[in-house]
């Protein structure tokens, strides 16, 4: 069956549909897998009107995730320790002030920008948001996740197969690559410590959610490469981790 799509406009920016992606269900015998492809329903392409940055988007059942990872870059900030009531931007690996350089980087053009807490909750353009936690365990649950596992802290890692379904099919070291079946794309962008170093990158992705635990803690979600689950952790806000914004 063929779906036709055309171009939507709301809120002044617009979605190019560039892609239809179809699949068949049987009448019988559906795995997981088959039941969560046939959840994706359209992918495509928005332009944030900002900086003009093309990024992906896939619809994963009832939410609209971007692709890859937000590259909103207003400013850059050199590593050091700083307040969590300020917004910093960092690239990873880079320790200078010059937004022209820094998205020349290889690790802006693959990883995007790395946020702290405060610059994280105002960073995703008109017409998107950071996800709640609630979201990511929406997300979750639409890979296989049960609720109770959504719910787990301990252990931090949860669910079975949900980190692999979420990551990309290649990028990560050690074979530590997943099956991508959500079209999530997820990559491992390291991240920046409080005391201002960077780590992890290609072992380790991290994405903030906008609901506190605390003061200085909110909510985060992790990717490991050599786990095919998902972490969840109250993580310091002065942290730089990468953003995935979702469609209001």
């Amino acid at each position: 069956m063929k779906r036709i799509f055309q171009l939507i406009t709301a809120n002044k920016w617009k979605i190019n549909f560039f892609m239809l992606l179809t699949f068949s269900m049987l009448s019988c015998g559906i795995n997981e897998d088959e039941e969560i492809a046939n959840n994706i329903l359209y992918a495509g392409l928005f332009t944030d009107s900002r900086d003009n940055h093309e990024y992906k988007w896939v619809k994963i059942g009832e939410q609209t995730w971007m692709a890859e990872n937000l590259a909103y870059l207003p400013a850059v900030n050199c590593v050091k320790p700083d307040s969590t009531y300020l917004p910093h931007y960092y690239i990873y690996g880079y320790d200078d002030t010059n937004v022209k350089i820094a998205i020349t980087t290889s690790n802006y053009n693959m990883y995007g920008v790395l946020y702290d807490w405060k610059a994280a909750m105002k960073a995703c353009p008109k017409g998107w948001h950071l996800p709640s936690d609630t979201e990511w365990k929406h997300l979750e649950k639409s890979l296989g996740m049960t609720q109770t596992q959504a719910d787990d802290i301990f252990p931090a890692y949860r669910g079975t197969d949900q980190g692999s379904k979420m990551k990309n099919t290649v990028g990560w070291i050690n074979n530590g690559n997943g099956t991508n079946i959500s079209g999530f794309s997820a990559l491992p962008g390291g991240f920046r410590f409080a005391n201002g170093n960077f780590g992890f990158v290609e072992d380790f992705g991290y994405w903030w959610s906008s609901e506190e635990r605390s003061d200085e803690y909110a909510w985060s979600r992790g990717l490991y490469y050599k786990t095919n689950n998902v972490y969840r952790s109250a993580s310091f806000k002065e942290n730089g981790f990468c953003v995935r914004c979702l469609l209001d």
